[in-house]
């Protein structure tokens, strides 16, 4: 993938409405420590059979469509979730109770806009990170 691809995806969903972000931080050695790589936690994390209560995650996220972004600086690891709520509208509680129980506690998780995340989303797809489109966006 080109240096300008990604930002050329950025700036052609920039205009779509109902655009929302999760933002995600942890410490790079918890993310090694339990993911080899991103992709590897974000198929987990989409299509796994780990249950909350008695929903899969592969339920609660069929449908979920849109676009990741990760960045380390090998202290950090940073992942941001780009998605439509128009077709999948989240319960955040769920996503955070999830996410936890793949990540651990030790976890920063943020939800908005991808307006409230336009400068951080633009500041990754300008440094070495791993952008991967999903679901119907593919």
């Amino acid at each position: 993938m080109s240096h300008k691809q990604p930002l050329r995806i950025i700036e052609s969903i920039q205009g779509r409405k109902n655009l929302q972000a999760i933002h995600i931080k942890t410490s790079f050695a918890n993310f090694n420590k339990r993911f080899s790589d991103v992709s590897k936690f974000f198929r987990t994390m989409k299509n796994s059979l780990h249950a909350v209560g008695k929903q899969t995650n592969r339920a609660f996220f069929k449908g979920l469509s849109g676009m990741y972004l990760s960045e380390t600086d090998g202290i950090d690891f940073e992942i941001i979730i780009i998605y439509d709520d128009t077709i999948n509208e989240l319960n955040r509680t769920q996503v955070i109770t999830r996410l936890r129980k793949l990540l651990g506690f030790d976890i920063q998780i943020d939800f908005g806009s991808f307006d409230q995340f336009d400068v951080r989303i633009r500041q990754m797809v300008r440094i070495q990170r791993k952008v991967q489109k999903f679901g119907n966006w593919y």
